[in-house]
């Protein structure tokens, strides 16, 4: 490239770099400025996030600024190409956390999830209360149905978490649940109750959990009150209260809580197998 050119195109660079940011910083103040910038704008998933990732094209590589290309790259899907950037950020600067942590986002976006655990597992040994790290763990094992993995990951986040909310609870008796662990699950859901008594999640699971241990008169409790307050937030809260209701030997009223629900849920399998004809 010839020094005029290249001489005009740092100057486009520059001034476009200028729009972005307010007239009174200073020379040395802009290239943090636009590094901030661009993390916030990710962080928020702005639209003006490429904007201030690409201001940063010409400037000289860093583990700050191959890590946002790698998360723009990332959020726009091309993960092979995000893969590169964050690698190279780690090469930049081995021990970043962060840089460490949004490869394993990548590498999980692609075929390599164990690779991506193992990252995880990396930044846990060096910060164990890393709640992102935490999070994503709590993420794959979901994504992978490993309910069991998932349990154990979500209690150590709920440990974590600084006065965790009653939904964390609640997603831990969830796991639990799912992982046939019931006795785990409902001293998990009945923590999230202490803490939100009108938790959707937790009184959903309690049902289910009272209607297969056979205690109908809790299972009727928790489940009317979801219907009640959630009416539209599931499907199978409709048939468990009509299995409740049909154990109690309470025809009529699993007839009519069936016909609300395919009122709500007209397309519903399980509720129209139920429906009496």
């Amino acid at each position: 490239m010839g020094e005029n050119r290249k001489a005009e195109l740092d100057a486009s660079v520059k001034r476009y770099q200028r729009e972005l940011l307010p007239d009174d910083l200073l020379h040395s103040e802009r290239l943090p400025a636009l590094q901030a910038a661009a993390e916030s704008s990710l962080d928020l998933n702005l639209d003006a996030s490429t904007n201030y990732v690409h201001a940063l094209d010409r400037e000289v590589p860093t583990s700050a600024i191959e890590i946002v290309r790698g998360r723009l790259a990332l959020r726009q899907n091309r993960t092979s190409e995000a893969v590169t950037h964050l690698s190279r950020a780690i090469e930049l600067e081995p021990e970043n956390l962060n840089a460490i942590y949004w490869l394993a986002m990548a590498k999980h976006s692609s075929p390599n999830d164990s690779e991506g655990d193992a990252m995880l597992t990396q930044i846990l040994q060096r910060d164990p209360k890393n709640i992102r790290a935490l999070a994503s763990r709590v993420a794959y094992a979901k994504d992978r149905r490993d309910w069991h993995s998932g349990a154990q990951a979500q209690d150590d986040l709920t440990a974590a978490t600084e006065d965790p909310p009653a939904a964390e609870f609640c997603v831990l008796g969830d796991f639990w649940f799912r992982a046939g662990n019931l006795s785990s699950s409902e001293d998990a859901l009945k923590g999230g109750l202490e803490r939100d008594p009108y938790s959707y999640l937790c009184h959903r699971e309690l049902g289910e959990i009272d209607r297969v241990e056979g205690r109908f008169a809790e299972a009727r409790s928790h489940l009317e009150l979801v219907v009640r307050m959630y009416p539209e937030m599931d499907a199978g809260t409709y048939a468990s209260l009509a299995l409740v209701y049909r154990a109690q030997k309470q025809p009529h009223p699993a007839k009519d809580i069936l016909a609300k629900g395919l009122r709500i849920f007209p397309r519903d399998p399980m509720i129209s197998r139920l429906m009496p004809h």
